[in-house]
């Protein structure tokens, strides 16, 4: 879902941005309890999606990380 637009704080590029949830949806659910999220555009949040294991789930310290490397290079 659209939020808005804005600079993507990985590509710098102005565009809608989206949610990306640090923690998978698919893993810890919606709610209060899953809130920490980042605005990304499609682009730079499909490759972010990309870097995160779909069979396994790790700890929350490992997603942590994937999203703070991510926006690192």
């Amino acid at each position: 879902m659209a939020i808005k637009k804005a600079r993507c704080p990985k590509c710098d590029r102005y565009r809608k941005l989206t949610k990306h949830h640090y923690f998978p949806r698919r893993f810890f659910g919606n709610g209060t309890r899953n809130n920490d999220t980042i605005e990304l555009c499609r682009e730079c949040h499909d490759e972010l999606e990309e870097l995160i294991p779909f069979e396994d789930v790790m700890p929350k310290s490992f997603y942590i990380n994937v999203v703070e490397e991510f926006l690192a290079t």
